[in-house]
């Protein structure tokens, strides 16, 4: 009599595999276009990747606040693009960064790099920055960018000491008031890695000495570009 083969029995196969799986791995995936897939996969995935993204690209003519801090609410680096160069002026002078930024101060409590390109900021929000978020921050980009003074630096220089870059580049558009702000800089701020400006009143090579002398240990990259006079 031949031998009855015994049934194995398969354990079910766990549904949350992949979901335990990408808890792991999701922290290592830095590619933008294979998060975006990923979070297409399902809910779970697509909260996942919510809650482990920490860099963020916005184009803010189609974008919200207040959804992209309920989206990603643990991101470390923002970058907040305004329209193209080729947009009209009606369009470019709309994209002020006001919203975005009292958004910042209120919900965005892991951010360490804020970059901003082609967008309306005035002296109030880079105040309101400073002020919220600015012993947190290590990397500040502004290019191409208008509507703010030297008053709107000097709140930067003041609060935001623990900055590791500070960029200025190509905003044309900056009001020269004074140049107290660098000064302030180069007292408040011992860590500086790099510092590049453009088209702003940086004449004054007493703080430029300051500040080289205070971040020794720190600075590796000074570039200055066109410096405009005190009106």
């Amino acid at each position: 009599m031949a031998p009855t083969k015994r049934k194995t029995k398969h354990k079910p196969e766990n549904p949350r595999a992949g979901e335990e799986v990408l808890d792991i791995v999701a922290s290592y995936i830095h590619n933008i276009e294979d998060r975006n897939s990923v979070s297409l996969v399902s809910r779970k995935f697509y909260e996942i990747d919510g809650i482990t993204r920490k860099n963020v690209t916005v184009h803010t003519l189609y974008s919200n606040p207040s959804r992209l801090s309920k989206r990603f609410p643990f991101i470390e680096s923002l970058t907040l693009k305004g329209p193209p160069s080729n947009f009209s002026q009606k369009y470019y002078y709309d994209m002020r960064i006001t919203p975005w930024i009292e958004q910042i101060a209120r919900k965005f409590r892991y951010l360490k790099e804020l970059h901003i390109h082609h967008l309306v900021v005035y002296d109030k929000d880079l105040k309101t920055l400073a002020r919220t978020r600015g012993k947190d921050l290590r990397s500040l980009k502004i290019k191409k960018c208008k509507g703010f003074r030297t008053d709107g630096l000097m709140h930067v220089s003041k609060y935001c000491n623990q900055l590791r870059t500070l960029c200025l580049g190509y905003s044309y558009y900056v009001n020269v008031k004074d140049a107290t702000w660098l000064h302030q800089l180069a007292l408040n701020n011992t860590v500086l890695e790099k510092l590049h400006v453009m088209y702003t009143d940086i004449s004054n090579a007493e703080d430029l000495t300051l500040l080289a002398k205070n971040c020794c240990n720190s600075l590796i990259s000074l570039k200055i570009g066109k410096c405009l006079e005190k009106n």
